[in-house]
């Protein structure tokens, strides 16, 4: 069974649409940039000035699977969700050789903010944030024959979302840590 999420999880990274101009976009190929990661003490190659430093991300990926047995119409769930690491396609950068690194010496991360943005009127816009703390590179993934980009999976114990769209915000906070 795990294996199957694995390979869902991989087939989603690769062919589902990630950018928010493009309904038709290869993760893997783009050239749009739809978000920005911030990483304590890693610097990204971003000129643009509201993220300056940030490292520029192509696409992402995420999973939460309620796997519970429960029974329809009983109300009651027994078990919680799974959720994935959260993938990130990015090009080869200066931070690479520290994401690597990061991710060989186990390092733990405070938090980490995932930044999603549209493009309007000539500026981007930032619609999903997503802030990860106590969080660790689980996996770095170099793939040079795919537009020289790379792929990381964050691992993380807590996670706050907030979508923003015309002024208003929805936010939700979960610890995976006790379920909450």
């Amino acid at each position: 069974m795990k294996l199957i999420q694995l390979l869902f999880v991989s087939l989603f990274l690769f062919s589902i649409t990630v950018n928010a101009q493009s309904t038709q976009e290869n993760p893997i190929t783009s050239t749009n940039v739809t978000g920005y990661l911030k990483i304590p003490d890693i610097s990204g190659e971003s000129k643009s000035s509201r993220f300056k430093d940030e490292i520029e991300i192509f696409g992402l990926a995420s999973l939460i699977e309620q796997t519970s047995g429960n029974s329809l119409g009983t109300g009651r769930i027994r078990a919680k969700a799974n959720m994935t690491p959260i993938s990130l396609v990015k090009n080869i950068d200066a931070a690479t050789p520290y994401l690597m690194l990061a991710n060989m010496q186990g390092k733990v991360f405070r938090e980490v903010i995932i930044t999603l943005v549209k493009s309007e009127n000539n500026a981007q816009t930032p619609y999903l944030i997503i802030k990860l703390q106590n969080v660790s590179i689980k996996k770095h993934q170099i793939d040079s024959s795919s537009n020289r980009q790379e792929i990381i999976s964050l691992d993380f114990e807590k996670i706050t979302t907030k979508y923003i769209n015309k002024g208003k915000e929805h936010e939700i906070t979960y610890d995976l840590s006790v379920g909450k």
